[in-house]
């Protein structure tokens, strides 16, 4: 069995102390699970179930929560986690760094028992949204409606003071209609989980043929969405704007005949192939290929939203070639909201940006001095270890989690410790006889004299810097 640090130990601990006193929560404290699929729910196919921990009130040190789901219609494709605790891993989509995981399925009661934990050593909190994220696979073994649900009682989290206070949870419901494999078209959300502030979100959509041989040749749904958090870019069908929606369709030969209704804040989404009188056209939807559709909207929601978009399965309809009319599978989606990219703006603090590298930062300067300049961003070392006191060193990595991974630059510093000195004009000397070879930002880090090629002046440059009769950061 793998070693367990104290912290690990105690949060074990407290969590079977809580159970019986979950009424000692605070109720201002609270974080929500949400959930959401994806997949073809159809007898024989698998749903896909997400589990996204919204962003806390405060920094967690552990969570554990139970999952149910009914085992009428659901096979879980995975259920043994031995005490080295690999086999549920795969479940695990996004963790904070270093944490585990020791969760069990019950194959007598048809649940799944979660629980995470930060390491002993470190302090590497869950404090964001999309910080925890599952996937979670379900074989469907019989058509009908059924529900997930995640219990609030059943919910606890740890947060990360000296106390380790509990935390409370919501939890909820999802409900999921299984088709039989009759019913041959299911339309899915095939985009992003995260949009950012005042940014652009493209819901695309897949409608596929799951096995009508004879080729699909139109297709009807409801597109619904969360109006607090997303808002509609194109609303008007007026000179057929809404065929911007199709962004890929069999043999380029379809149309749409789309309407957005203001009131109810939601589109009727309509395409047909343009032939579709013609048998001998190869404009139809065959079996098991997909016509995507992409709908812009204006991310009108803020930082640690969730909003999300549902097509409502009883809204799907299909015709087939032989003019039969079927119903299909619908879909929802989930989706977290983070601050924009844009307000990403190292310029203004005198850096630069080139190569997917930071430049410009000086000798000896502190994380929390540096940090300071950008919020809600963090640094780690190349290896992924989370970096919070001592220099900023060149091949820091300055990161928000996802979208932002920069390769920081310190001026002068090729070997990587935060300062100039004497072995970082060996390191150049070095690289000059090629024998040393160096990654982009160790190349920037040497090149002080025109952050371009790495030369014999460089060497010159950075020693004088060292013997004190020369500024790099000034020259």
């Amino acid at each position: 069995m793998k070693p367990i640090g104290i912290r690990f130990i105690a949060f074990i601990i407290l969590i079977c102390l809580l159970i019986p006193t979950v009424s000692v929560f605070a109720d201002d404290s609270v974080l929500t699970l949400y959930m959401s699929y994806s997949g073809n729910s159809y007898v024989g196919g698998e749903v896909n179930l997400r589990v996204t921990v919204s962003k806390p009130t405060d920094s967690l040190a552990g969570l554990e929560f139970i999952l149910d789901y009914d085992e009428t219609y659901l096979k879980p494709i995975h259920t043994v986690n031995t005490e080295d605790g690999k086999e549920m891993d795969v479940l695990v989509t996004n963790m904070p760094y270093k944490w585990e995981q020791m969760s069990y399925h019950s194959n007598d009661d048809g649940f799944y028992h979660f629980r995470f934990a930060m390491p002993d050593e470190g302090d590497y909190y869950l404090n964001s949204v999309g910080g925890l994220v599952l996937n979670i696979p379900f074989k469907v073994i019989k058509a009908g409606s059924f529900d997930f649900s995640i219990n609030n009682e059943d919910i606890i989290a740890i947060v990360a003071d000296k106390d380790f206070s509990p935390m409370s949870g919501v939890g909820g419901d999802l409900s999921v209609v299984a088709y039989s494999e009759a019913q041959k078209l299911a339309i899915g959300f095939n985009s992003a989980d995260v949009a950012r502030e005042g940014e652009i979100y493209y819901a695309e959509i897949k409608a596929t043929n799951l096995g009508d041989t004879s080729g699909i040749i139109g297709l009807e749904f409801v597109l619904d969405y969360d109006k607090t958090v997303f808002k509609p870019k194109i609303t008007s069908n007026d000179s057929e704007q809404m065929n911007a929606f199709m962004s890929d369709m069999p043999n380029d030969g379809w149309e749409q005949m789309c309407s957005y209704d203001e009131t109810s804040g939601k589109y009727t989404l309509r395409f047909a192939a343009l032939h579709c009188e013609s048998l001998t056209q190869v404009e139809t939807l065959i079996s098991g290929n997909s016509l995507l559709i992409s709908v812009p909207f204006e991310v009108i929601g803020i930082e640690g939203v969730i909003g999300g978009f549902s097509i409502p399965s009883e809204s799907v309809t299909a015709i087939n070639n032989n003019n039969v009319i079927s119903k299909g599978i619908g879909d929802t989606k989930s989706v977290s909201i983070e601050k924009s990219v844009s307000s990403f703006n190292p310029e203004q603090f005198g850096f630069t940006v080139k190569d997917n590298c930071l430049l410009n930062i000086s000798e000896k300067t502190s994380v929390s001095k540096f940090l300071s300049y950008f919020d809600s961003l963090y640094l780690t070392d190349k290896n992924g270890k989370r970096i919070t006191d001592g220099y900023v060193c060149t091949e820091y990595i300055l990161t928000d989690g996802s979208n932002i991974n920069l390769s920081l630059v310190v001026r002068g510093d090729g070997n990587g410790d935060g300062q100039v000195n004497s072995t970082d004009y060996l390191y150049v000397k070095r690289y000059c006889f090629k024998t040393l070879a160096a990654t982009t930002a160790q190349k920037y880090a040497m090149a002080v004299a025109n952050n371009k090629e790495i030369t014999a002046n460089d060497y010159l440059l950075i020693k004088r810097h060292c013997f004190g009769t020369y500024d790099i950061n000034k020259g």
